[in-house]
């Protein structure tokens, strides 16, 4: 900033003057309604004046400034479990480009699938603590917080790198922002001990993929992928995990940033444009159970499944289909199956012990709709003019007969 001498130095109080002048005059035209629109120019003239000052504090020299204040911590998108349980199984991180200060935004779902099927890649014979490095055909390009890679390097330790490979196997914070990297387990893992680590190269992106791989000197094992595509998007998908421990994230590889603040990976949210939520029910609630819910990627085809109670049978899905167990694709936003169970004669007659048979030209069987206790209750079919419907057990005396 120019320096003043102090003599030159303006006192603040001549910059508070035209505008206290100002509010005078705006008061003043108050109870006037004539007045509206000049007041409102005295208004705006007044503001602009009250813009923010910045002053010299040797010589009080001082220049204004229009300021538009941000407030808000960097984002370094990672998390290190060293003191809490790795919640990371069965999740899938994305992290695509932006120019914000963060360089990407980020966000989770739930996975239960890889999306890049490993199956046919190329398998990488690392040792423990060892590293390979992997350079795809043509000329495929990942862009890097700002950087531009054509190949990159495996590590051991459930990461990659670029420029170099890294043998480092303690998951440090040191570590980790030591050199641009990946980081989807970081841990002291051995692939020589057990399990696979491959790659595949798909179009436009690359997988790398780390199946059943052990941490050191245990049996826990341990299945992640790390994809990475041209246009800079990383996608991190993870399936089971043993592990409790380990570290996850982004690299820019200039160290520990000063401000650093743990991420908390699987609290991001969904981005309703690349994915979808399938609510799968059970109706009623007590009458089987069923697996599928969760946030899925767009095109996921996902298994659903409705498997009945003791004593009660799947009577088929809200959307018509019969089939108990069937793959849904997923689309946006939200889709609701409800599969629908019927209760067994038995367990309609709270009689699970008996054996029951029905006949006629229209059978007995248990429904919900209507019953005595509020649960279920055995109904005949539809009956015509001169139809006829029975259901009968054997019990073995002597003994009460109750019914209501």
């Amino acid at each position: 900033m120019k320096d003043t001498p102090p003599e030159q130095a303006m006192d603040l109080s001549q910059l508070e003057k035209p505008v206290l002048e100002l509010e005078a005059q705006i008061r003043a035209m108050e109870m006037d309604p004539t007045q509206a629109k000049e007041r409102e120019k005295l208004e705006k003239k007044r503001d602009k004046l009250k813009a923010d000052l910045f002053t010299n504090l040797t010589d009080h020299d001082f220049q204004t400034r229009a300021v538009a204040l941000k407030a808000g911590q960097t984002d370094y998108f990672t998390e290190n479990f060293d003191t809490q349980m790795n919640d990371l199984a069965w999740k899938m991180l994305t992290f695509t480009p932006s120019s914000s200060t963060n360089g990407y935004t980020a966000t989770c779902m739930t996975a239960d699938a890889f999306m890049t099927d490993p199956a046919g890649g190329t398998r990488l014979a690392l040792s423990d603590d060892g590293y390979l490095n992997v350079r795809p055909s043509g000329s495929m390009t990942f862009p890097f917080f700002g950087a531009y890679y054509t190949s990159f390097y495996v590590n051991a330790n459930g990461n990659i790198t670029f420029k170099s490979g890294d043998s480092a196997y303690a998951p440090t914070l040191a570590n980790h922002f030591r050199r641009a990297r990946i980081s989807a387990l970081f841990e002291d893992l051995n692939p020589a001990a057990g399990g696979t680590v491959s790659w595949k190269q798909a179009g436009d992106h690359v997988a790398v993929t780390y199946q059943n791989v052990p941490e050191y000197n245990t049996t826990t094992t341990n299945n992640f992928q790390i994809e990475l595509f041209t246009n800079g998007v990383i996608r991190l998908t993870y399936l089971k995990l043993d592990t409790m421990r380990g570290l996850a994230g982004l690299s820019r590889g200039t160290g520990v940033p000063a401000d650093f603040q743990p991420s908390d990976l699987d609290g991001y949210a969904m981005d309703p444009t690349q994915g979808g939520t399938l609510i799968v029910l059970a109706s009623p609630a007590w009458g089987g159970t069923v697996t599928g819910n969760g946030l899925f990627p767009t095109g996921v085809v996902r298994l659903v499944t409705a498997v009945p109670n003791s004593g009660w049978t799947f009577a088929g899905w809200s959307d018509g289909s019969g089939a108990s167990s069937r793959n849904i694709t997923v689309t946006g936003g939200t889709t609701v199956y409800t599969a629908y169970f019927s209760p067994g004669l038995g367990s309609a007659l709270d009689a699970t012990n008996l054996t029951w048979s029905t006949g006629g030209d229209v059978g007995w069987a248990g429904q919900t709709a209507y019953s005595h206790d509020g649960n279920a209750a055995a109904s005949s079919g539809l009956l015509a003019n001169n139809q006829q419907s029975w259901f009968q057990t054997t019990v073995t005396g002597p003994g009460s007969i109750l019914y209501w």
